[in-house]
């Protein structure tokens, strides 16, 4: 079976930032054949169903950042997204990267929803690429160059561009409301302080 086009979009991701990746699958698969798929998918948003899914992932909290991505139909996410963003609560605060592959409309209102649920998290700029050219070489570079945009690529994270500084006066400090020593260090990644526990 061919892997599908939000996959694809999937792997570029991969290839170029330090992520871990939990699919959300529906209990009840999608149709095969796209015209049935897109009739089930109309049928869901009109009842404004909360299609389940299968397994479960326990360690969000775990994550800064979050990429949140799938397929786009008529500019907007399925309603599957919705089940899952109802679920997990531990997402606001957070900063998320929505993307998606559609067939000509756009991520559309994909981040809409996101900030629907989530009012305290940092949305940022989204990634469509349409589902008939996602397999060309061209939209690969298009993600690589939108995760350097971001700074979230494999170079822009890697150890190599953080910098250290060490309060050499031993002296108590306050960073972004966290308490530390002079024997911690603030790192420096992509302008954001971070205390190193």
């Amino acid at each position: 079976m061919e892997r599908g086009n939000t996959a694809i979009m999937v792997d570029y991701i991969k290839e170029q930032a330090d992520v871990d990746v939990f699919e959300i699958v529906p209990v009840v698969a999608n149709p095969a054949d796209y015209d049935e798929c897109t009739a089930y998918v109309t049928e869901e948003i009109n009842e404004n169903r909360r299609p389940a899914y299968k397994n479960e992932i326990t360690n969000l909290a775990d994550y800064e950042t979050v990429f949140i991505g799938g397929p786009i139909w008529w500019g907007r996410p399925p309603m599957l997204f919705r089940t899952f963003f109802e679920a997990h609560p531990e997402l606001d605060g957070k900063t998320i990267i929505p993307f998606g592959t559609h067939g000509g409309s756009g991520v559309g209102s994909y981040t809409t929803l996101i900030k629907e649920y989530y009012l305290n998290a940092t949305v940022l700029e989204s990634l469509g690429i349409s589902g008939s050219s996602v397999r060309n070489v061209s939209s690969k570079t298009t993600v690589e160059n939108r995760l350097k945009k971001l700074g979230v690529d494999k170079q822009s994270t890697s150890i190599s561009n953080v910098r250290a500084k060490t309060n050499t006066a031993n002296a108590s400090y306050t960073l972004n409301g966290t308490r530390s020593n002079g024997q911690q260090r603030i790192y420096i990644r992509n302008g954001n302080k971070y205390i190193k526990r």
